[in-house]
């Protein structure tokens, strides 16, 4: 009888040790060795891209937003040079708006090098027709 009763017990345990197993590779399936994590995967190559297309997104309309302020400055010298080429105080007026000029460009140049530097090393895909892939520089110090 003591024999019947090492065996049970022993399979028992056998049955247990089988079982633990069998519920650990079924909810941890990369215990075997299998890659099937891809939904985690895609949810953070989805994060990553959407990530990356905010800061192309945001670098973009920076970018707009200069090119504005450089227009108007460019306008405003363009007309104030017209008026005023033979006043002191005007020139040293046009000065100040040359120098702003300077920094607008400067901060411009600076932002579409950086936006083309980036956007060479990502895949095209990321812009999706929505943004331009390279910016061509308008104005260059």
């Amino acid at each position: 009888m003591n024999n019947k009763g090492e065996g049970n017990t022993i399979g028992i345990f056998i049955l247990f040790i089988v079982a633990t197993l069998v519920i650990i590779v079924y909810f941890n399936p990369n215990i075997l060795g299998n890659d099937n994590d891809e939904p985690v995967d895609i949810v953070y190559d989805s994060e990553i891209t959407n990530e990356k297309f905010n800061w192309f997104k945001s670098q973009y309309e920076e970018i707009q937003s200069v090119e504005i302020q450089i227009d108007n400055i460019q306008d405003r010298l363009e007309d104030f040079k017209g008026r005023y080429e033979t006043d002191l105080s005007a020139k040293e007026h046009l000065q100040r708006f040359e120098m702003m000029f300077q920094s607008q460009v400067i901060e411009y140049e600076n932002l579409v090098d950086e936006y083309n530097k980036r956007s060479a090393l990502e895949d095209k895909s990321l812009f999706q027709e929505r943004l331009p892939k390279t910016i061509t520089k308008r104005w260059s110090s």
